[in-house]
C-alpha cells in the first residue's frame, strides 16, 4: 500500500492505510492512487491518500478512548458551570495528535483529510460541545488556514506550537457590525515601518472570537484598501502570545451555551504586524477566507452529530430504566417513535456530512451547496434531537444535574455561529444559480437499458420500476467509428459502430491508440461469459489520448495520454472503500463486458479520474505499447498471484502455467527476492521464455499423471523434500489445480489465478492438518501505480511479453494468432490503430 502513516501518540497502531496480507512485503507496495490523488489539490496535506473506512473506524475508537480518559462528564459539566476551558486540555489534545489532523507530516501533523477531521470533531462533541468548538476553531480555522495558505517560514515558525497545544489558535473576522456581511468590517491595516521593519498597523475590534481570550496566534482579517470592498481585505497572522502593544481582550463573553469555549471581544489599537505575517497575499484575504469557508462548514457540521449522539446516549438508557405503570417508558409507542425520530435524524445528518467529506478526500470536489447543506441540516436536527431528549427525560430533563440542558444550549449555537441558518440557505440557493440550466427532456428506463447506459446495480435498486434520465446524462452518438464487436458465439468482427459520448459527469472519452487481447476476450468470443451480450465492443486494456472529460473529472485533461485500467472504480462505494475495486457497485470489470470496451477507435471510460492514469508527456510510442500490459495482465499476475500467495524474501515459489499471466506473476515475484523460483508448463517454448525472464528452474509436466508425478518429485528435490511456500495456479484447469495441491509445503499458500470453467477437487483429507491457505481474487489494479513507477525506473520491462504486433485493421488475424498461441509461439499481441 501507500507509505503507511501511524497516529504517533497511540503507538503501536496499525497503519492508517491498510497493510496487505502480511507484513513482509518489500518497499514497492503502493496504494491505488488515481492521478488526481497523486497530484492532489492543495486542500490536502502533501502525500495525502484517502483513508479506508477501517482506519477511520480505528481513529474513532482512539478518540473515544481519549474522551473516556480525559474528557469525562465531570470535566464537561465543570467547563459549562465555570464558563472556562480546562487549561490543561490543549496539551492533552496535542499529545494525542488531534491538533494537526490536516497538517503536513513534516511540520508535525498527521497528514490526514477531512473525513478524519470530522471523526475527531464528532467524538469530541459527543463528550463536550464546548471543548469541541474550541478544538475546531484551533485546528480548522487557524491550523488548517495556515496549512492551506502559509509560507514555509510561517509554518516552521507556528505549526509546531499549534500542533503540540502549547500555542492556541483562533480566527478573528466577525465584528459587531460585520458578521455574515464580511465586507462591512471596519478593522483596518495601514502600511507602516516600525524598528526598521516594513509592515502594517491594525486598528479595530473583533467580536465573538472563539479562543480569543487564550489565543497565542490569531488569523485576523482587516481592510488594507477600505474603498476596494472584498478586493481590499488582507489576512494577517498576529502573534498575540506575548500580548503585543495595542492588543487586548476587552472582555470574556458570558454565553448561553458553549460556555466552556472561551469567547472574547478583541481590540487592536495600532498593533504592528510585519509584512512576513501576511497570510496569502496582500488584498487577497477574501480568497483566503472563502477557500477555507466551505471546509469550515463541513468540519463544523460534525459538531451537531456528536451532540445528537450524546442526546441519544442519555435518552436511550434512561427510557429503559425509568418505569411508569409497571413497565419501562421505552415500551410506549410514542416514546419509541420519538427515539426513532432522533436516531433517523442523526443517521441522515451523519450520512450527509461523511459523504461530503469523502467526496472532498477522494476527489478534492468541494461543493459549496453541500458544505453549507451539511451544517444547515445537522444544526437544525441537533436542536430538535436535544429537545426530544429533554422531553423523554421528563422532569429530570429540566434539571441542571442532567446534561440535557447543556446539549440543547450547545446545539443552538450551530444555527447561529459560522453563518446563520438563513445565510446558509442563501449560500445554497446562490450556488444553484451559478450552475448552468439543465435540459429536462427525458428518456425512459427501457431506452437506457436497451442502449446499455443503465448499470445493472441501478436496475436492481429500482426493482424494475420505470426510471427517467435527463438529457444531461444522455447524448446522441455523433458519427461512427470502427470497432471489434462480439456478434455471437465464435463470431466477432470489425464493424462500424456509433462513437461514444459522455453520459455522466464522471466520464471521459479516450481516443484509443493501442490495445491488446486477453484470455477473457477469447472466453467471450466462445460465448462463455453470460454478462457480455451480442453487439458489445470487446476489450478492457489500452493506452490512448483523452478527447473529452466530464464536468466532475479532476486530474485528467483533454490531450493527456493515459493508461486505461481494466477496472473502473468509483472510489467511494462499500467495496471501493475496502480496496476491492473490481467489485465496485457501479464499475468493476465492465469495459468490454457490460459496456463497450477498448477494441475501438474511441472508448467511454466511467469514473475516469480513478480509472485513467496520466502518462508522462515524454512517453514514446514504444513505451506506450509496453504500458498496455499494465492495464490488466501485470496487475493480475502481481495481485492475484504474487500478493495472494504471500511471496516474500526467501520464499520457495512455483508458478504452474507459463502463459502470459503466469509469466507476469513470475516477473513480479522477483521483486520480492524468493530463494527458489520455479516455472512449470507443458510447452518447451514457454519454459524457455520463463528461463529468460528469471525462472531459476523449469519443469515440463507433460504426459498426464506420470508427468505430474515427475513434476512433484522434481519440486520436492529442489526444495529439500518440503514443497513450496507459494504455489501460483495460472492455468484454470482441474488437473493444474490438482498438481498445485501436491506442490504445497506445510504452511504454504495456493493462490488461484486461472479462470476455472469447471469444478475442481480440494483434497482436505490430505491437507486439513497442513496449515495451508487457498486464496482467490479478481484483479483490482490497486498496485498499478507502483508498477508504473517500476517501469519508469527501468526495474520492470512489460514489453518482454509482447511477441506480435498488428494493425487494428488486422484484428481478426491478431485474434487467430492469440487463439493459437502455441502454433505461433505467441505470448501477448499488441494492436495499434492504423
Amino acid at each position: 500500500m501507500a507509505t503507511a502513516r501511524v497516529l504517533r501518540p497511540f503507538q503501536p497502531l496499525r497503519p492508517l492505510f491498510h497493510s496487505l496480507h502480511h507484513p513482509l512485503h518489500p518497499l514497492f507496495i503502493s496504494a491505488r492512487t488515481p492521478p488526481h490523488h497523486r497530484t492532489l489539490a492543495s486542500k490536502h496535506p502533501k502525500g495525502f491518500v484517502p483513508p479506508p473506512q477501517a482506519d477511520l473506524d480505528e481513529l474513532r475508537e482512539r478518540v473515544q478512548e481519549f474522551t473516556r480518559r480525559e474528557l469525562t462528564e465531570e470535566v464537561a459539566a465543570a467547563t459549562d458551570k465555570t464558563n472556562s476551558f480546562p487549561a490543561d486540555m490543549w496539551q492533552k489534545l496535542g499529545s494525542a495528535g488531534f491538533l494537526g489532523i490536516t497538517a503536513d507530516e513534516d511540520v508535525g501533523g498527521l497528514g490526514l483529510g477531512y473525513q478524519a477531521h470530522c471523526v475527531v470533531m464528532e467524538e469530541l462533541s459527543r463528550a463536550s460541545g464546548s471543548v469541541a468548538l474550541s478544538y475546531a476553531a484551533h485546528s480548522q480555522l487557524c491550523v488548517n488556514q495556515l496549512q492551506l495558505h502559509g509560507t514555509a517560514a510561517q509554518k516552521a515558525a507556528h505549526m509546531p506550537g499549534l500542533i503540540a497545544g502549547t500555542t492556541i489558535g483562533a480566527l478573528a473576522m466577525s465584528e459587531t457590525g460585520a458578521g455574515s456581511d464580511v465586507v462591512s468590517m471596519r478593522t483596518t491595516a495601514r502600511e507602516a515601518v516600525q524598528h526598521g521593519r516594513n509592515g502594517y498597523v491594525l486598528r479595530g475590534s473583533k467580536m465573538w472570537i472563539t479562543n480569543g481570550p487564550d489565543a497565542g496566534l490569531i488569523v485576523v482579517y482587516a481592510k488594507t484598501r477600505p474603498d476596494a470592498g472584498s478586493k481590499g481585505i488582507t489576512a494577517f497572522l498576529v502573534d498575540t502570545a506575548a500580548r503585543p502593544p495595542g492588543f487586548a481582550c476587552a472582555r470574556k463573553l458570558d454565553k448561553m451555551g458553549m460556555r466552556g469555549s472561551n469567547t472574547g471581544e478583541l481590540v487592536f489599537d495600532d498593533v504592528f504586524v510585519p509584512c512576513s505575517h501576511v497570510l496569502g497575499t496582500v488584498d487577497g484575504g477574501a480568497r483566503v477566507l472563502m477557500a477555507g469557508l466551505d471546509l469550515e462548514r463541513l468540519v463544523l457540521s460534525a459538531g451537531p452529530l456528536g451532540l445528537m449522539q450524546a442526546a441519544l446516549d442519555l435518552a436511550l438508557p434512561y427510557t429503559h430504566q425509568r418505569h411508569q405503570f409497571g413497565v419501562p417508558v421505552a415500551s410506549f409507542q410514542l416514546v419509541q417513535g420519538r427515539l426513532a425520530d432522533m436516531h433517523t435524524k442523526l443517521q441522515a445528518s451523519r450520512a450527509y456530512t461523511y459523504a461530503t467529506a469523502r467526496r472532498v478526500d477522494d476527489s478534492s470536489d468541494i461543493r459549496t451547496e453541500d458544505c453549507a447543506g451539511t451544517i444547515l441540516y445537522a444544526a437544525e436536527r441537533a436542536t430538535e434531537v436535544a429537545l426530544d431528549c429533554i422531553q423523554l427525560l421528563g422532569g429530570m430533563g429540566y434539571m441542571e444535574e442532567m446534561p440535557a440542558s447543556r446539549i440543547l444550549r450547545d446545539a443552538k449555537l450551530y444555527e447561529i455561529g459560522a453563518g446563520t441558518s438563513e445565510i446558509r440557505r442563501m449560500v445554497i440557493g446562490r450556488a444553484f444559480n451559478k450552475q448552468p440550466p439543465r435540459n429536462h427532456t427525458t428518456t425512459t428506463y427501457a431506452e437506457e437499458m436497451e442502449s446499455g447506459r443503465l448499470h445493472r446495480s441501478t436496475h436492481a435498486a429500482t426493482g424494475g420500476l420505470p426510471v427517467f434520465f435527463s438529457t444531461s446524462t444522455r447524448m446522441a452518438a455523433a458519427g461512427t467509428m470502427k470497432a471489434f464487436i462480439y456478434e455471437s458465439a465464435n463470431k466477432a468482427r470489425l464493424l462500424d459502430h456509433p462513437r461514444p459520448q459522455l453520459l455522466e459527469p464522471t466520464d471521459a472519452v479516450v481516443r484509443v491508440q493501442k490495445t491488446t487481447i486477453c484470455g477473457t476476450d477469447l472466453h467471450i468470443c466462445k460465448g462463455d461469459v453470460a454478462t457480455c451480450s451480442p453487439g458489445r465492443v470487446l476489450g478492457h486494456e489500452g493506452v490512448g489520448v483523452v478527447e473529452e472529460v466530464g464536468s466532475s473529472v479532476k486530474g485528467v485533461s483533454v490531450g493527456d495520454r493515459v493508461l486505461i485500467s481494466c477496472v473502473s472504480s468509483c472510489s467511494s462505494c462499500h467495496y471501493c472503500r475496502r480496496g476491492m475495486y473490481s467489485h465496485c457497485e457501479t464499475g468493476g470489470w465492465i469495459l468490454g463486458n457490460s459496456i463497450d470496451g477498448t477494441m475501438a477507435e474511441h472508448v467511454r471510460v466511467p469514473h475516469a479520474q480513478s480509472s485513467l492514469y496520466v502518462l508522462p508527456a515524454d512517453t514514446t510510442d514504444d513505451d506506450a505499447g509496453a504500458l498496455v500490459m499494465l492495464s490488466d495482465i501485470f496487475p493480475t499476475g502481481h495481485e492475484c498471484g504474487v500478493q495472494n500467495a504471500r511471496v516474500q524474501p526467501g520464499s520457495t515459489v512455483v508458478v504452474v502455467g507459463a502463459g502470459p499471466v503466469g509469466l507476469a506473476a513470475l516477473i513480479t515475484a522477483q521483486l520480492y527476492s524468493p530463494a527458489v523460483l520455479i516455472a512449470i508448463d507443458m510447452d518447451e517454448n514457454r519454459l524457455r521464455v520463463a528461463r529468460e525472464m528469471g525462472a531459476h528452474h523449469t519443469i515440463n509436466n507433460g504426459g498426464g499423471a506420470e508427468g505430474a508425478a515427475r513434476a512433484v518429485e522434481q519440486v520436492r528435490a529442489l526444495t529439500g523434500g518440503i514443497g513450496c511456500d507459494s504455489v501460483l495456479e495460472a492455468v484454470g484447469l482441474p488437473a493444474s489445480f490438482e498438481l498445485c495441491q501436491q506442490l504445497l509445503a506445510p504452511g504454504g499458500v495456493l493462490a488461484n489465478v486461472g479462470v476455472h470453467g469447471t469444478g475442481v477437487t480440494l483434497h482436505l483429507e490430505k491437507l486439513w492438518d497442513h496449515n495451508i491457505s487457498v486464496t482467490t481474487r479478481l484483479v483490482d489494479t490497486a498496485t498499478l501505480p507502483m508498477l508504473l513507477k517500476l517501469v519508469q525506473a527501468r526495474r520492470l520491462n512489460p514489453a518482454q511479453l509482447i511477441t506480435h504486433k498488428f494493425k487494428f485493421s488486422e484484428m481478426e488475424k491478431a485474434y487467430d494468432t492469440f487463439r493459437n498461441a502455441s502454433k505461433h509461439s505467441a505470448l501477448k499481441v499488441l494492436v495499434e490503430m492504423d
